[in-house]
């Protein structure tokens, strides 16, 4: 067995002098004369690395539910457009409010960098592109990144 004090490596032959210099160090300072054992691994401990990845993996499914809200909004808006489906419907009038909701935080602030294409709006697609590169570039790195840096 060997033990670790200030760094070093001691033999179990040095247990009891280790624990003298230990009780020394609480009853004094406790500025790294504990005997503790070595640690096992560099980095994270694998339920922290499990709760990333775990995180990280319900930030990837909120994206792909954000996604096709607003893939859902765009196909519904042509419709409601070229009049197929109409609004004057109760079912449709509350879906189509609820995903007005939903989207306009997110359109809001990229409306405003935008330039006026009339009737043209490309926050949608400006959107889309954030979260593909969010989805499929920043968080798989973030993933591999963190597990390579764990072990």
């Amino acid at each position: 067995m060997r033990l670790w004090i200030l760094g070093q490596a001691q033999d179990d032959g040095n247990l009891r002098e280790a624990a003298r210099l230990n009780r020394r160090a609480l009853a004094t300072d406790t500025t790294g004369l504990l005997v503790l054992p070595p640690p096992p691994y560099i980095g994270n401990t694998p339920a922290e690395t499990y709760a990333l990845i775990a995180l990280l993996q319900i930030v990837q499914l909120l994206l792909t539910v954000i996604w096709w809200i607003i893939v859902v909004q765009a196909i519904l808006s042509w419709l409601i457009a070229f009049n197929v489906i109409n609004t004057h419907s109760d079912f449709v009038r509350t879906v189509w409010t609820a995903l007005q909701r939903m989207t306009e935080p997110m359109y809001r602030p990229i409306r405003r960098i935008l330039p006026d294409f009339g009737a043209l709006d490309l926050s949608p697609l400006v959107v889309l592109l954030i979260l593909y590169i969010l989805s499929n570039i920043v968080i798989p790195n973030i993933a591999q990144n963190y597990l390579v840096a764990t072990y």
